[in-house]
């Protein structure tokens, strides 16, 4: 019992954080490592109560590799730097090992097909779980996975996936926090989604300990959401905490959609001044920022930062990051 109260202190922030984090878009197999520790650092000094990092699973079990292999390579840099900065992490899993996908799409393509057997994957995740107990704490089950962009299995195959890997997970790591995958669309096409999605396998709608979605556009248009989503899961059974897993506002005004906020680098700072409290203050648990550029269009300078991560590259902090670190302070 001590030890497990000493693992779970060690993944959580401190209580008195504030309730916004850092969507990094740091890739574990890909980003470099001075880019890693970049990343690290500035949103450790922005003040984020986590740091959100993508660990692509085909990865981590390569296509060609001996049988039982794994790389967790990157996965054990970001452990560290979790370590060194006292930054804890949510890892979002997504991509099928290519030898386990279950449809016939082109290579580059077959890592966004579900597992032919969920409980495979299931068990690459138990297995990172297990590896980064008292590390890593919170593990999110694939991104946008109502998005064909993301996710080419229909919301029965995602089910069977989640409950899979949260049976895993569980076993292996009791403590570890299952966030179910953030969805994209935030309205009722999302939640009809997730409907689906629970409606499939009668263990889903309990396979998770935190809710999920993205949040992005104008600013008055985005707090109802949060009680909308809640409520949803209460008439379900679920009263879990729900995070934002991704948010921003770009800086360059062609991208910019709200009209109050329209002018730039200052105006991505003003909404954000403006939507963090609010979306907070409407329940939202965590609301993690886009830290630096890079995705093309509007993500091209939805970051913080100026900077896109790439190999011998830098970072500038805009206005935007200050307004995030003051909402943190306030």
């Amino acid at each position: 019992m001590f030890a497990s109260l000493l693992a779970a202190a060690a993944w959580a922030p401190p209580a008195a954080a504030a309730p916004y984090s850092s969507h990094s878009q740091l890739y574990t197999c890909c980003t470099d490592s001075a880019a890693k520790e970049a990343m690290f650092a500035e949103a450790a000094q922005s003040g984020a109560a986590f740091i959100r990092v993508d660990v692509a699973m085909d990865t981590v079990m390569p296509e060609f590799a001996r049988e039982g292999a794994r790389d967790w390579s990157g996965l054990d840099e970001v452990a560290g730097l979790s370590g060194r900065h006292r930054l804890p992490v949510l890892a979002v899993l997504h991509g099928t090992p290519r030898q386990l996908a279950a449809c016939d799409e082109p290579w580059e393509r077959r890592r966004l097909c579900p597992p032919a057997d969920p409980g495979e994957w299931g068990q690459l995740a138990g297995e990172l779980a297990q590896r980064y107990a008292g590390r890593i704490g919170h593990i999110q089950i694939w991104n946008e996975p109502d998005a064909r962009w993301a996710f080419l299995g229909g919301p029965a195959d995602y089910s069977r996936l989640l409950v899979a890997s949260w049976r895993e997970i569980k076993q292996r790591s009791p403590g570890t926090q299952v966030v179910l995958g953030g969805l994209m669309d935030s309205h009722a096409g999302g939640r009809a989604w997730l409907e689906e999605v629970f409606q499939a396998v009668p263990q889903a709608p309990q396979a998770f300990d935190v809710a999920a979605l993205h949040l992005r556009g104008p600013g008055p248009e985005l707090s109802p959401q949060i009680p909308e989503m809640a409520a949803y899961l209460r008439d379900r059974g679920r009263q879990v905490p729900l995070w934002v897993t991704e948010h921003g506002y770009p800086s360059d005004p062609a991208w910019q959609r709200d009209p109050r906020h329209s002018a730039g680098e200052r105006s991505q700072a003003s909404y954000l001044a403006e939507t963090l409290p609010a979306l907070a203050l409407a329940g939202a648990e965590q609301v993690f920022v886009t830290l630096h550029d890079g995705g093309g269009g509007a993500f091209d300078s939805e970051g913080i930062l100026e900077g896109t991560g790439r190999p011998g590259g830098s970072f500038r902090r805009k206005a935007a990051w200050h307004a995030f670190r003051n909402a943190v302070q306030d």
